[in-house]
């Protein structure tokens, strides 16, 4: 077979397969925009393909933090994280689901200032089997500041004899109309080569996918009753992540932002409980954007 007639069957088999890939894309696209979904992957090179798992590298966006606004560029996430803007999230967290979701102690806890604060956000110890974490931000796209974030999350040891760890509730608010929210919970194992928590094997990690555009001030939430897995690791941190778009093409990109809990032992009784003295892992709060 000659050189140009091997190129153009070539291009023919690439175009077939493009063609192929396109139609999957847009079959999975028009699902995604019919209805909201929760994925579970169940081996570590799935939960890589769909994840939004930026707790488990180092994140780009925060850098433009240090520049004034109108010099930074690109996309740009930054936290400002008080004492008081941690609990006013819980508030309105308490405001979108309620009080059996966000009950009063947990309200309390904040405005009691007994936590570990710092500008990534805020981290409660409400007893031995409840912890939750809150953290606000501001973010933007080069000189301009498009709106603030909320995220908040609460952890708790419970279930099969406080073997079973949960994620419950997750919410986060963004100020601005936002589209293509995802949540994503994973337990991580922490260690000493891990100190900042790593993927089990198999993975215990699901997301939650929104396909319709929110108008600005309106908050996703992740379901009741949460995920949840069974666990049997000595240490354990339950790493929580929100991204969203901007819904003007004049701001490209996605923004996220995501936070580790409190440290949770194993018990001799296989029960998990809240670390005391309250101790985050390493790497333990985050936030930047993707392409």
């Amino acid at each position: 077979m000659g050189k140009n007639r091997r190129s153009l069957v070539l291009r023919a088999f690439a175009a077939a397969v493009f063609s192929v890939g396109l139609a999957s894309a847009t079959t999975s696209s028009a699902l995604a925009q019919s209805t909201d979904s929760v994925t579970a992957p169940a081996s570590t090179a799935s939960a890589s393909a769909a994840a939004d798992t930026d707790y488990l590298s180092a994140g780009s966006g925060a850098a433009e933090c240090t520049k004034k606004t109108p010099a930074r560029i690109g996309n740009w996430v930054c936290p400002d994280t008080t004492r008081t803007s941690a609990t006013q999230a819980i508030q309105d967290a308490q405001k979108a689901l309620g009080a059996s979701a966000v009950p009063s102690p947990v309200v309390s806890a904040a405005a009691a200032s007994s936590s570990w604060c710092d500008v990534q956000g805020c981290w409660d110890r409400i007893d031995s089997a409840h912890a939750t974490f809150s953290g606000t931000g501001t973010y933007g796209y080069g000189g301009t500041t498009l709106g603030t974030m909320q995220l908040y999350f609460k952890v708790t040891a419970g279930g099969s004899a406080g073997k079973q760890i949960i994620t419950y509730p997750m919410w986060m608010s963004v100020s601005r109309s936002s589209k293509n929210h995802i949540l994503s919970v994973e337990n991580l194992y922490i260690s000493s080569a891990y100190p900042g928590g790593n993927s089990e094997n198999p993975r215990h990690y699901a997301q939650k996918t929104y396909s319709s555009t929110l108008a600005g001030g309106v908050s996703r939430q992740w379901p009741s009753p949460g995920p949840s897995w069974t666990e049997g690791v000595a240490w354990v941190t339950v790493a929580a992540e929100g991204s969203w778009q901007d819904t003007s093409s004049a701001y490209p990109g996605t923004w996220y932002s995501w936070a580790k809990s409190l440290k949770l032992q194993k018990q001799a009784s296989g029960a998990y409980y809240v670390y005391t003295p309250i101790t985050r892992p390493s790497n333990y709060a985050g936030a930047g954007w993707r392409p």
